[in-house]
Parts: structure tokens; sequence; C-alpha cells
């Protein structure tokens, strides 16, 4: 019946010449718009993943949203397996994360993603961190080769398995060293729970030798909580850039570029929010600003294994 009367309306326009252009013409501009995918006019939400506090980046996020004119939903994934789902199922848009997931996540290839930006210096260089392995002054092994043709004998303290200084870098640097398997190679192998724990726990001879990071141990020694004298480092690492904010490499590059500007031009455009980002975020002490971001950046944490599929054994262990 339906067709009949479309049939019946058709017959109607071609006896008027200019009505049945009209109805062909119309057509033809339906057709092309249906043809158009949905995400080439943009999109209204932006999802948006931070690892800790929600608290703590929600203010930046509803000022992405102001600036975009788009809707922020926020949400907390802290394992690389959860993030990797989100973005290989188009749940997810951008993602503040660690230099160590970033590589990780960059190496599975079902998903492509793009490092926006990253906090940085005056002069584009990313911020940077390090790890350090440290032993008792009293200890016998001085150096990273001694604690190598040692481990036999050594107890070892990590802080946390996702922690990059105080773990993953140290245990890749291991890795490296033909130390494959620390829970094999040392005596035993403990994590203590906080940077601070790690310190404490070496200078009380309840482990030989212990991972945290430098910056931590400084901290410990101004604070009063260990002696200078009673710790020694036998390894420092390279730096490590502090994780970047990456996209989804299919949302919108209007999207893409808008939010890095938004970022890059925040310490200049809002000072006051960027002063509440300075003073909260650990990462941002030392901070000019926020930077753009470039693969490149996280090519020392690629070299710290023979291979990327090594390097994707070991993170995968322990972050998943």
């Amino acid at each position: 019946m339906f067709i009949k009367q479309i049939l019946k309306i058709v017959i109607i326009m071609k006896n008027n010449k200019k009505s049945f252009l009209f109805l062909i013409l119309s057509g033809i501009i339906f057709m092309t718009f249906l043809a158009i995918p949905s995400n080439s006019f943009g999109q209204e939400k932006l999802v948006i993943a931070w690892p800790y506090k929600l608290d703590e980046v929600k203010p930046l996020c509803n000022y992405i949203g102001k600036k975009t004119g788009k809707k922020v939903e926020v949400v907390q994934l802290k394992k690389i397996k959860e993030i990797r789902n989100a973005f290989k199922n188009g749940t997810l848009d951008l993602c503040f994360m660690n230099g160590f997931g970033y590589v990780l996540l960059e190496g599975y290839k079902q998903i492509k993603i793009e490092p926006l930006t990253v906090l940085g210096k005056r002069d584009g260089t990313p911020n940077a961190y390090h790890s350090c392995i440290i032993a008792h002054s009293k200890t016998s092994v001085s150096t990273i080769n001694e604690l190598r043709k040692n481990a036999a004998s050594l107890r070892l303290l990590f802080v946390k398995p996702t922690s990059t200084s105080g773990h993953l870098a140290p245990r890749l640097a291991f890795t490296a060293l033909g130390l494959n398997s620390a829970e094999k190679d040392f005596q035993s192998v403990e994590f203590a729970g906080s940077h601070k724990k790690v310190i404490v726990g070496i200078r009380n001879r309840k482990a030989d030798v212990g991972a945290c990071a430098r910056g931590e141990l400084d901290f410990a020694i101004q604070r009063g909580d260990v002696s200078a004298s009673e710790i020694k480092i036998i390894w420092t690492s390279g730096n490590i850039a502090e994780g970047p904010l990456v996209a989804r490499e299919n949302l919108d590059p209007k999207t893409k570029e808008s939010v890095k500007k938004i970022l890059i031009n925040l310490n200049e455009e809002n000072p006051k929010l960027w002063t509440e980002i300075h003073k909260n975020w650990s990462g941002a002490v030392e901070a000019y600003g926020f930077v753009e971001a470039k693969d490149s950046f996280y090519n020392p944490i690629r070299r710290t294994t023979k291979s990327l599929k090594q390097l994707l054994e070991v993170l995968d262990y322990y972050i998943n």
C-alpha cells in the first residue's frame, strides 16, 4: 500500500517537470546527508579518564568542557587493561596516564592512541623524575654489578606493583642485567606499600636493597625519616618523562587540537586553575605548564629492555 502511494506521488510529480526535478534534487541531498559519518559533525560529549582521586582533575575537565562547549564525563580508570578496553570499545576519548602505561598501551596494535600534552618546562621538554636502588650504607653491595653478582643472597624491597619508580623501572633494569625474574633471582622480594616504607625499611635492615623515587629519598632525608649517612644509592635511572594526556586516534581532529591548545595555554589564560594544579598534582610541582607531547619522549623507557616484546611481557604481567 505504501509503495503504491509513493508511485502515485512520483507520477504526479513527473507531470510537473519543476516539481519532479525538485523531488530528484531533494532525494540526492538527503542520500548525501545520510552518507556522511556522524562523527564528521563532532561529538557532544567527552569521556576523560584519570587514575587518582577524581576531585583532583574535575576542575580542569570542567574547564575543558566550558572551552570546547562539550559535556565532559570524568571516570576513574586505574588499570591498563581497563583503559585498553575502553579505548578499544570507543567508550573513552582522553586519558591521563603515566609514561610506562603509555608505552605499554601504545605497544598494543589493536588500538591507536595519540599523545597530546604533558607537564613540562618552558623549553618544551617534559618534566622528568628518577628511580633509584638503595642499600644501607653498611651493606657490602655498592654498585649495580655487585648487586647482579650477589642477587641470590639479597632481600629486595619494592614499593607496590603499579609504582613506576618503585617497581617497574628497577625491575626492567634488572631484566636488562639478565635478572629476568626477581622472585627467582633474589633471596626474597616484598612490596612495602610506599616509598617511605621502603626507605625506612632499608635503614632498619629489613631488606638489603630497595627501589624508590629519588625525589622521595631526598624528601625523606629532608624530613628526618632517615639520615643521608645511613643510605647509599647504587643505581639511578635516566630521566623518566611524566605521563601524557592521550587521545584515541580517531577522535575528531578539531577536538584533539582544541584540547591540546587549551592545556598548553592554561597557565596564561587561567592562572588560577593552573596554580591549583601546580599545588595539587605531584608531577606539576616543577612544571612551567603543559607542553606538546611527543612519542619520542618515551623512547628511554623502550630502551630499558632488549625488545618491545620483553617490555610488554614484564609490564603486562604486573599492571593488568
